[in-house]
């Protein structure tokens, strides 16, 4: 239940209304997303109500746009096929891509890096390894085409920003410490 656009309390849901709204979300998703995510579901109780449940739908990382098919108005805007829009995460809100945004996220390589960033751990610092930098992993704007980083401990630390396409792979080595290599400019 919202109230003032702020969560107020659950509303758990019986067995029977907890499995139509894993059903219905599942037919959503097979019907109206391509390419269809990889979806899960997981059950819990509610904090009011333990006897209730309340249903999570985790939506997997996607390396390619998953597009959300939504009714035309033929009648209000002479179309009536099918079309989509592009929803992109933004921390717990939800914002569509404009036009002129699509091509940027149309690129494999883009996608892979900022699905790759968006695994590392706020807080985290990372190696950049052709270059021996070392800074701290804030988040993945992929709207501005971003990664942010602070600077490690200095005397004031400042916020950097990299430009996703400039990063060439982002992986967890070994020992577990995140690493990129960045293409380096001349």
């Amino acid at each position: 239940m919202r109230l003032s656009g702020q969560l107020k309390s659950y509303v758990g849901l019986d067995a029977s209304e907890a499995g139509k709204a894993r059903d219905e979300y599942s037919k959503a998703v097979a019907d109206r997303c391509k390419p269809r995510p990889a979806i899960e579901f997981e059950q819990f109780p509610c904090p009011e109500k333990p006897s209730r449940l309340l249903v999570a739908i985790n939506v997997d990382p996607s390396l390619s746009l998953v597009g959300v098919e939504v009714t035309a108005d033929k009648a209000r805007e002479n179309y009536g096929g099918e079309a989509f829009v592009f929803p992109i995460r933004s921390g717990t809100d939800a914002r569509y891509l404009e036009p002129g945004q699509l091509p940027m996220f149309m690129t494999p390589q883009i996608r892979r890096v900022a699905v790759m960033a968006s695994r590392i751990p706020p807080g985290t610092v990372v190696y950049f390894r052709n270059t021996g930098w070392r800074f701290e992993f804030l988040e993945v704007c992929e709207e501005e085409n971003v990664l942010r980083f602070r600077e490690p401990v200095t005397p004031k630390p400042r916020d950097v920003n990299l430009p996703l396409d400039r990063v060439l792979s982002v992986y967890q080595g070994a020992d577990g410490e995140w690493m990129m290599v960045i293409e380096t400019l001349h």
